[in-house]
């Protein structure tokens, strides 16, 4: 039989000619029409002949593939005796050859190891295969050749391939194989033998389906091809100046040609597009010689963007404008993306936004559904030992035995506790508000682990019995059987479908399939071979990784959204190219696969032919650009960003200048300078976010076009409610209201009582202070050290060591440095196990290990230096932790009356009267009796490098020494037996700090003890300096205070204030406390933070500031503190005169 070619290029009517070939034989019924066409335009192709014969369906004319003909044909006469072979059989089928043979290979030895290898080399033999080459071809190739390289890597190849083959050899069909016996079978076929066919849309045939291409014109009763060419082009292609267009096409002509039937050629010449645009387009497009458009157009538009971001919103509002002015519909537009990572977001949020119906024509990938979530983590709880991230990816899939609620609960007990591995397998224990634990059955954390953990208990211990792959897969079936997985993933299905989310139904449909599929193809191949438990895994992993699902449009009227190779294949009236860019339009030369470009044309020059020769993926993208740029019927738009939103620069594709030379009438546009503000206006939602910032910049002072007057004028009368949330939010101020006097009055409830630093934390933000001590939102826990951990670990260390000197040593001179730090050492011990129940992760992983050790060593520094400290003074402990509070009377120190009344501070506003009650802690108190006088000093044991500054402690932020100080003053004289005097009030930093200074004649242990001495303010006073420092001179190493040759105290290097300074410091610091109280009664919240000049702020480490927002646009201001205060403050003054 003959085959007869109809050639013509875009546009002609090729598609057309066959239609109406197709009409005029489906009168004759006898006769089975066959339209063959790409698997992509199946679909398409029926609606198109269904419209243009205008029947409500279509009897004897079938719209098939070639894999649905094979299909068809197999199922008539049979043969498929043997099992499938899917791509993921075959890669693990590769793997194991690999293996077996590894030692034998010269170049590939270890490379199957690596990610995607295996994919590739499957990738090349079915390349191989589809192109009729056989492994002993590749050895006599290799025979004639001085590459060396190629030769070795053509020996491996050769080796893997023809043992692939023999293993597959009556035993699998692959897809190849099926095709092979699909061919062999058409001479049986009845059907074929009274069938017409025509073939549409193909640009090149691989030799397998060349062949398969000749047996059905030999055995079926005709067989058309359409040709995307000129026919002029078959004898001169290379003289035209567009050959490169048609490259693929003169290729597949000529193989054609060598078939052994006649040839009859049809050519179609005339392009019969509507618009005389388009037809300068295809013309055009890729000529050298460019004939330009001189008429005036408005169906040409090329604009450029900032970023990918805003060139789709400037799509979509072009795309509502069709819909609205031109009376398109939205079936009627495509739009092709140039690259779909980086639009993909940026399309289903605007599309989304605009109320554009879309469909986003790409594959997905099945990794991310929870079905495979689900297996991926179940494998993974058994390999890593059910680690933290592994049990809560498998319980939050929706097919683990716990609901959502208990999973959020479950999880946050994990996170705080640091639960993972084998602590899952034990008791969750609880204790009540008492301190009792709460029993098993009435403890729901412990119900929750249950339900979890019995599903694993036994299966942990015997994981590693398990050695194939089918004993593995058997595991995997019983979880999906006992969680009902398949019944879950059905409901979930009819849920989707209820709601209308038909994209999501389909896609979690096809998933339980594939799966299947996808065991079914593992155990084919090695079910009975030995297998690790994460090689398993990997395959696994690797199968369902090439699984992608296509989704059929739900509906027939939507804009449609793909690659450019797949909307190159629809006729649409309006066409958008997005993201033009040379990064993803114009052609490179991008190497694919274990062949290089030079290294196929060296297989061709030895007759191993292969369809992807070095230069077919250019000629294939350039054919496919060509049938792009002509597929519209109506309108083409052009657009490309100038950027990335990561601040990298693009460059337009070469098409946007030979689009300018085509069309010289046509500007390109930018949205960096619009020249009509109406484009911005599309419909209500699409309009919105450029109103709002348009009236933002109204209010703002900037001028704006009277367009918006009119959008403003819309939005008021015709979406008043969200008008009225706009003007709202426009005219919103990020400030808080005062809470009511009765709400103060039932936060406090008549028994207001607050440690001084809670009174501190108002001071630097009211807002701060409302969230911290009454909403309390608490952040999710998690198992680390904090800050407060490692101070109560220090504080507790250093009242032991303390206490333990000072009733042990009556003489602390006599105390050395080695006993020092051995008591250090145990202490430390005995503190880290009594706290090991609330600290559990000091021992959760090697870093906080670390971190024991780094506390002993900072706990042995600090108690040899406060040692030294106390040997070069006067002064003795005489109080650690003295509460300044209401106590428990059973307390022990209570009993003894070792404990300060709270600090009362009473208050009265129009509506409340209070009396504060500020509690506290002071860490340490040391005295010094001398005559008749009792001196006493306040230190306070800091993590942090403080110092006390008297600004802040005026403006309430430090109040916290002066507030003790104060307490000890009034209250004093019950606890010391006398009236006590001011000593000092000092912060001790707890560190071990390292010594840095290349000066050698320096002491280092000496330079750190100096590093380490106290900070503060002592009193005035020589004498009391004396006591506190018995060696001071020129400088002291434990306190800032120095004395001039003469014996008087240096005031440049002395921090002190007279007992009159004090006293008003403690008047200020008081009446502040006072001023706060009576504010917080007045129930003022606001966002006010302060702000110092050197730039310090609260706001830096805050852990509310995502609550308060805090944003100078929105009205929020720092309260700026500093040295503003030097030249008014008169305690500063008494500090540095006096």
């Amino acid at each position: 039989m003959s085959l007869k070619i109809i050639a013509g290029r875009a546009n002609t009517g090729k598609s057309s000619f066959i239609y109406d070939e197709i009409k005029t034989q489906s009168k004759n019924s006898k006769t089975n029409l066959i339209l063959i066409v790409p698997e992509l335009m199946t679909y398409q192709a029926e609606s198109n002949i269904i419209e243009r014969f205008d029947l409500p369906g279509i009897m004897n004319i079938e719209v098939l593939s070639f894999k649905r003909l094979e299909r068809k044909i197999l199922e008539e006469v049979g043969g498929l005796k043997r099992q499938d072979l899917s791509i993921f059989g075959k890669i693990m089928l590769l793997k194991q050859i690999f293996e077996d043979n590894k030692d034998k290979l010269k170049v590939y030895g270890n490379s199957y190891k690596q990610s995607g290898f295996l994919k590739e080399f499957e990738e090349l033999i079915t390349e191989f295969k589809q192109n009729l080459v056989e492994s002993q071809s590749l050895t006599q190739a290799a025979q004639d050749m001085d590459d060396e390289i190629l030769i070795r890597k053509l020996s491996d190849i050769q080796l893997i391939y023809s043992e692939f083959i023999e293993r597959t050899k009556n035993k699998y069909f692959d897809e190849e194989d099926k095709t092979n016996l699909f061919i062999s079978l058409i001479k049986e076929s009845a059907y074929i033998k009274s069938s017409k066919i025509w073939i549409d849309g193909f640009e090149s045939f691989n030799r397998q389906r060349l062949h398969l291409i000749k047996n059905l014109c030999d055995y079926s009763k005709s067989v058309t091809l359409s040709l995307n060419i000129d026919s002029s082009y078959f004898d001169n292609l290379e003289v035209k100046d567009d050959f490169e267009a048609f490259k693929i096409i003169y290729d597949t002509y000529h193989t054609l040609k060598n078939f052994d039937t006649d040839i009859e050629i049809i050519s179609v010449r005339e392009n019969k597009s509507p618009s005389t645009e388009i037809k300068a387009i295809e013309k055009n497009i890729f000529s050298l010689n460019i004939e330009e458009y001189k008429n005036n157009t408005d169906k040409i538009n090329i604009f450029s963007s900032l970023n990918p971001y805003s060139e789709t919103q400037k799509t979509a509002a072009k795309i509502i404008s069709l819909v609205r002015d031109k009376n398109l519909r939205w079936r009627d537009i495509k739009v092709a993306v140039g690259n779909m990572e980086v639009y993909e977001t940026n399309i289903k949020r605007i599309f989304s936004q605009f109320e554009i119906p879309f469909f986003l024509d790409v594959k997905r990938d099945i990794l991310s559904n929870p079905l495979c979530k689900y297996i991926f983590s179940i494998l993974d709880m058994f390999i890593w030992n059910f680690k933290h991230d592994n049990v809560f990816e498998y319980l939050k899939t929706g097919f683990s035995p716990l609901n959502i609620n208990q999973v959020q609960y479950l999880e946050n007990h994990a996170l705080q506790f640091g639960i993972e591995g084998d602590k899952w397998f034990r008791e969750f224990k609880s204790f009540d508000k008492d301190g009792n634990q709460i029993t098993a059955e009435k403890n729901d954390i412990e119900q929750y682990r249950k339900l979890f953990a019995q599903d694993f208990e036994v299966e942990r211990e015997g994981i590693y019995n398990l050695k194939t792959a089918n004993e593995i897969t058997k595991l995997i079936f019983k979880y999906l059987e006992k969680d009902k997985v398949k019944e879950k993933m059905e409901k979930a299905v009819k849920a989707f479908n209820a709601a209308e989310k038909y994209e999501e139904a389909s896609e979690h449909s096809q998933c339980w399939n594939y799966v299947m599929e996808i065991f079914e193809q593992l155990l084919l191949i090695g079910q009975d071979n030995e297998i690790s438990l994460n090689d398993y895994r990997k395959m696994l992993e690797a199968g369902l990784g090439e699984v992608e699902v296509s989704i059929i449009p739900p509906t027939i009227d939507k804009v449609e959204v793909g690659t450019i190779d797949r909307i190159a294949v629809t006729k649409p009236k309006a066409l958008f190219i997005m993201g033009a860019n040379d990064s993803n339009l114009d052609t490179k030369n991008t190497e694919k696969g274990l062949l290089l470009n030079e290294e196929r044309d060296i297989l061709l020059e030895n007759d191993v032919r292969l369809t992807k020769g070095a230069d077919y993926e250019t000629f294939k993208e350039k054919h496919m650009l060509y049938k792009l740029f002509s597929s519209p019927s109506h309108s083409l738009s052009v657009s490309y960003p100038l950027g990335l939103e990561n601040g990298e620069s693009l460059q337009p594709s070469l098409f946007i200048d030979i689009l300018k030379k085509i069309f010289v009438s046509v500007k390109e546009s930018s949205d960096l300078s619009i020249s009509d503000e109406l484009d911005l206006v599309s419909n209500y939602s699409g309009t919105y976010d450029c109103f709002v910032e348009k009236m933002r910049n109204f209010i703002d002072g900037y001028e704006t076009d009277n367009i918006w007057k009119d959008v403003y004028a819309w939005y008021e009368k015709e979406e008043k409610e969200t008008f009225d949330i706009m003007v709202k939010g426009l005219n919103y101020q990020n400030s808080m209201n005062s809470l009511e006097p009765d709400i103060v009055k039932r936060i406090y409830d008549n028994n207001m009582t607050m440690t001084v630093s809670k009174l501190e934390s108002y001071a630097e933000c009211q807002f701060r202070y409302f969230m911290e001590n009454v909403l309390r939102p608490r952040e999710r826990a998690y198992q680390k050290i904090e800050y407060y951990d490692l101070g109560n670990i220090y504080h507790s260390v250093v009242e032991k060591f303390i206490n333990k000197i000072s009733e042990e040593h009556q003489d602390i001179i006599t105390l050395n440095r080695i006993k020092a730090e051995d008591e250090a050492v145990k202490i430390t011990d005995n503190v880290l196990l009594e706290q090991a129940d609330k600290l559990t992760a000091i021992d959760a992983n090697h870093r906080n290990k670390y971190m024991k050790e780094k506390i002993k060593r900072v706990m042995k520094r600090t108690c040899w230096t406060i040692v030294r400290q106390l040997h070069s003074s006067d002064f003795r402990p005489k109080f650690t932790e003295l509460q300044i509070d209401l106590v428990d009377e059973n307390d022990e120190k209570a009993k003894e009356g070792v404990y300060l009344p709270p600090i009362e501070i009473p208050v009265e506003t129009d509506k409340i009267k209070e009396v504060l009650k500020l509690r506290g802690k002071i860490d340490r108190v040391d005295v010094f009796e001398n005559k008749e006088k009792l001196y006493i000093s306040i230190i306070d044991y800091k993590s942090s490098p403080n110092d006390i500054d008297l600004e802040d402690a005026q403006e309430g932020i430090q109040v916290q020494l002066i507030m003790y100080l104060k307490a000890l003053l009034d209250k004093g004289e019950e606890l010391f037996g006398k009236k006590p005097c001011i000593g000092g009030v000092f912060y001790y930093y707890i560190s071990d700090p390292v010594y840095k200074d290349k000066n050698k004649e320096k002491e280092p242990e000496e330079e750190i003890f100096k590093s380490l001495k106290l900070k503060g303010y002592v009193l005035k006073d020589k004498e009391v300096i004396k006591y506190m420092d018995k060696n001071i001179g020129s400088t002291s190493s434990i306190i800032p205070a120095a004395f001039k040759s003469d014996g008087e105290i240096r005031d440049d290097r002395t921090k002190a204030l007279t007992e009159e300074s004090f006293n008003n410091l403690i008047d200020t610091v008081y009446n502040k406390c006072k001023d706060m109280t009576k504010s917080i009664l007045a129930g003022n919240i606001n966002i006010n933070p302060y702000k110092k000049i050197d730039g310090k702020t609260p706001c830096k480490y805050c852990e509310y500031i995502s609550i308060c927002q805090f944003d100078k646009n929105l009205g929020n201001n720092f309260r700026i503190i500093g040295n503003q205060f030097k030249n008014t403050s008169r305690l500063y003054k008494a500090a540095r005169r006096d």
